[in-house]
């Protein structure tokens, strides 16, 4: 028989190579390791006499495996089952999906037949109902002209419907005008048709044109000139309708048609709830600009305030003079344009204004812009000072713009103040920059990576912003807790009036720069009047 190694011979009988030597010892058996040979015979004599030496560790062994294996094919069926769970809730859900989509699709539908259906009413019910008769007519001949080219009788007849359909509303229309007092009793329909196409005409929702221009698509004109609409009436929304204007496509919202000559028609602004006619198309158009650009403003400002939520902004910080807390309180906070024009004289911290935005007020996220506040410290050290602590609301619901560092720096004037106005501009504010990396300094999700990062408020900012006025000391906070308003915290000594916690970085940096501007400016010196010798009488 071929010689078995100690350890092949161990796993045979469920045992480790230690054993299986302690078994191999009281036989009389030689062997070192586990890695042993052992000889045939040997072998022949261990599988003999091992079940009857040891038949409880066998039999203790065997029930081990068998237990093993058993625990085994459990957890084999039970991931079985679980996976076959986990596909059947994916289906039912698939299902649900499907049904839902199915559903969704089926109400969107349903909404589009009825928007049709109320459309097509609205549109019939415009009309009133003493002249429906002539619509009817109107509308089955030209289904007729369609079919078959119109013999004289018949485009007679046509003539005759639209001439009586014309002067039936045009006679309703000043009735009710005349009986809600907005004309006079003597007013013609020349006069009303003069008043509204100046009108429109005035505020350029429409323009003349020659008929030479129009008669390929308007033959039956009778005029020297026609109407039609502008872009910029198109896309006010009062006038619907194509830009080539015939007696059936110039009209006006929903009201129904005055038909003014063959060739022109149109229709005055809606009605409201009490059925009175809209007296002022430019206010109207105006109105609508204006709601426009707030929708746009909304839609631009949405991610802004997305990206507050996100960073956890809670604050903004404005540094003034605590005389200006008055001012403030009364007017709100103002830009220095605005307080010249009328006529406040603040006191003033930066007068230079390197950034040059005086109409601009200058906000910082999270945490004061402590560089600037210790500069105009040591220049003024006799004053008083106050921060006002306001609502990170401000960033979205006004108009601002957002600058990763002083915008006073060469590289923020080169920026166009639109590009520093969205979301995305917003976001640099929180990005790595100047070798400084916000993971490596742990800094939080709320601070901007520059202390110096401005936000510029161009809208003047109400005393409903404000949250809180923080002093220095006490001493200063019992000086002017009287010009702050009950309803707003009043704080002394609070941390915001000293360093942040990275201030030796940017310290460095500060320093760093001061060095090459020393640098930069002895080489100028030097290659301009040759050295030190020659100009120091102009530092002098």
């Amino acid at each position: 028989m071929d010689e078995v190694r100690v350890s092949a011979l161990a796993k045979e009988f469920g045992m480790t190579s230690k054993e299986m030597l302690a078994v191999l010892d009281d036989l009389k058996i030689p062997a070192r390791s586990a890695s042993s040979p052992l000889d045939g015979a040997f072998v022949r004599i261990v599988r003999e006499k091992l079940p009857i030496l040891y038949p409880e560790k066998v039999a203790i062994q065997a029930e081990a495996k068998r237990r093993r294996e058993e625990e085994r094919q459990e957890d084999l069926q039970r991931r079985e089952q679980a996976r076959q769970h986990e596909e059947r809730l994916l289906e039912e859900r698939c299902a649900r999906e499907r049904e839902r989509r199915k559903a969704r699709e089926l109400v969107r539908v349903a909404e589009h037949a009825a928007r049709d259906v109320n459309r097509e009413r609205r549109r019939k019910e415009s009309f009133t109902s003493r002249y429906a008769p002539l619509l009817a007519q109107i509308e089955a001949q030209e289904a007729t002209a369609k079919c078959k080219s119109p013999d004289v009788p018949e485009k007679g007849r046509w003539d005759d419907l639209c001439d009586k359909l014309d002067v039936g509303l045009i006679d309703e229309l000043l009735r009710q005008l005349r009986r809600k007092g907005y004309l006079p009793e003597e007013a013609s329909v020349e006069s009303v048709r003069d008043a509204v196409l100046s009108s429109f005409e005035r505020t350029g929702l429409i323009e003349r044109v020659p008929c030479e221009e129009s008669w390929e698509h308007s033959p039956d004109i009778r005029s020297s000139y026609y109407w039609r609409v502008t872009d910029a009436g198109l896309e006010s929304g009062i006038v619907q309708g194509t830009a080539k204007v015939s007696a059936q496509n110039f009209h006006f919202s929903a009201l129904f048609p005055i038909f003014l000559g063959r060739g022109a028609s149109l229709v005055f602004d809606e009605l409201d709830r009490q059925g009175v006619l809209l007296e002022d198309p430019e206010a109207e158009l105006e109105k609508r600009k204006r709601a426009e650009v707030r929708r746009m403003e909304i839609w631009r400002r949405a991610p802004i305030k997305k990206v507050v939520q996100d960073r956890g902004i809670e604050k903004l910080y404005h540094f003034t003079s605590a005389e200006n807390l008055s001012s403030i309180f009364e007017h709100g906070i103002l830009s220095r344009s605005e307080l010249r024009e009328q006529g406040i004289s603040p006191v003033i911290n930066d007068e230079n204004r390197l950034d040059g935005w005086y109409s601009g007020i200058s906000l910082s996220v999270s945490w004061p812009n402590y560089q600037f506040f210790q500069r105009v410290k040591s220049k003024y050290p006799e004053r008083t000072y106050a921060l006002l602590e306001l609502d990170p609301s401000i960033l979205y619901e006004l108009d601002c713009a957002f600058f990763p560092t002083n915008a006073a720096n060469k590289e923020m004037k080169k920026m166009h103040l639109q590009e520093r106005q969205s979301a995305a501009a917003f976001e640099e504010l929180f990005q790595d920059r100047d070798g400084y990396y916000r993971k490596r300094h742990e800094t939080q999700a709320c601070f901007t990576t520059d202390p110096q990062a401005e936000v510029f408020s161009f809208d003047s900012i109400p005393t409903k912003y404000i949250r809180a006025v923080d002093f220095e000391s006490h001493a200063a906070a019992q000086q002017f807790s009287d010009a702050v308003p009950q309803g707003v915290l009043c704080r002394e000594g609070v941390d915001e009036f000293k360093y942040r916690f990275d201030w030796e970085f940017w310290q460095a940096k500060l320093e760093e720069r001061k060095r090459d501007r020393a640098t930069a400016r002895e080489k100028y010196m030097r290659k301009r009047y040759g050295g030190y010798d020659e100009y120091d009488e102009y530092d002098d």
